[in-house]
């Protein structure tokens, strides 16, 4: 079993720049369980999806009555394997909310590393930032690709 977890590590760093980020930010260097464990979420983070949405993925929401419950179960599983290696716990002393605390931590990590190395293969762009590539609309004063000087159509002069 430990064999195919240092495998499937070692294949994660090769695949995803962002795990080796991950695994300095979380100190989770010797642990091969949670290393096994965040490899199998490290796909996940890359996607145009944000925390809220991820969080929903997993199933870390509460349920409302009579709505069919749909989120991963083996990425919730992975989230209690690394949460719990990570608190030295057992799976059954964890909560949501350590859970949530997890994944936000990896979720900040993973965002702040992508945003500072400007990795075109993370996908992300920072957000309300104005970078020369958008014209500003003088009277909404919002980011506008098709702005060419004149006001919107039945916007009042």
């Amino acid at each position: 079993m430990v064999e195919v977890a240092r495998m499937i590590v070692g294949e994660a760093g090769k695949r995803y720049p962002a795990y080796n980020w991950l695994v300095d930010g979380l100190g989770v260097h010797g642990n091969i369980k949670a290393l096994e464990a965040l490899a199998e979420l490290i796909p996940y983070l890359g996607q145009p999806m944000g925390l809220r949405k991820m969080i929903n993925l997993l199933g870390l929401f509460r349920p409302v009555r009579g709505r069919k419950k749909i989120y991963s179960g083996h990425l919730r599983r992975a989230l209690q394997r690394l949460t719990a290696s990570e608190n030295n716990t057992t799976s059954f002393r964890l909560t949501a909310k350590k859970e949530k605390q997890m994944l936000s931590k990896i979720w900040r990590i993973y965002r702040q590393e992508a945003l500072e190395a400007g990795h075109a293969d993370a996908g992300i762009k920072p957000r309300g930032r104005h970078d020369g590539l958008y014209d500003v609309h003088p009277d909404v004063g919002c980011y506008d690709d098709t702005y060419d000087g004149r006001p919107p159509i039945g916007f009042p002069k």
